[in-house]
């Protein structure tokens, strides 16, 4: 009777586990998709000493950020959220203009979730510092071959930019 009960088992769980595994094909490959978070670094133009953890902060706080129509103020937190469905992403929600520390220990701004799997064509982000500069970065991204390529660039004040951590010097 042990026996029987055995190969029961054992026909019983190879049923279960072998049946649920289909065989891959293109239209099952599941692809994740992370959203865009930039980061900005303010030093001093001189010093390079970040301005975000020293007492001349009020050099370049308060600071916005507009993108897509919206404008994001600095630690104004947002409770909308910005996603698009279609595929398995991880969420995208808007936090906005909030500060952070990267793994290096610098402290920078965070602006962000952008969802990572929407098309832009150099879609502006504009920087409105409390002296009354700006700066632009440009995000093109899209995703190309059925989800299998995400082709993604910056460009900073007409440069092309090769990080999600940008440096501005004030």
């Amino acid at each position: 009777m042990r026996q029987f009960l055995f190969l029961f088992l054992v026909i019983l769980c190879g049923g279960v586990l072998g049946g649920g595994c289909a065989a891959d094909d293109e239209d099952s490959i599941i692809v994740d998709v992370w959203p865009i978070v930039l980061y900005f670094d303010v030093v001093d133009k001189e010093s390079g000493e970040s301005l975000l953890t020293s007492a001349d902060s009020m050099r370049v706080l308060p600071m916005s950020v507009s993108f897509e129509g919206m404008t994001y103020g600095y630690g104004e937190r947002q409770s909308g959220s910005y996603t698009t469905g279609g595929n398995r992403q991880f969420y995208a929600v808007m936090h906005g203009v909030t500060p952070t520390d990267l793994e290096d220990g610098r402290h920078v701004l965070s602006f962000g979730d952008i969802s990572g799997d929407e098309t832009f064509d150099k879609e502006p982000i504009v920087i409105s510092w409390a002296d009354g500069s700006t700066d632009v970065i440009e995000l093109s991204n899209s995703l190309e071959d059925g989800y299998d390529h995400i082709k993604r660039s910056f460009r900073l004040n007409d440069e092309d930019y090769y990080s999600t951590v940008f440096e501005f010097r004030k």
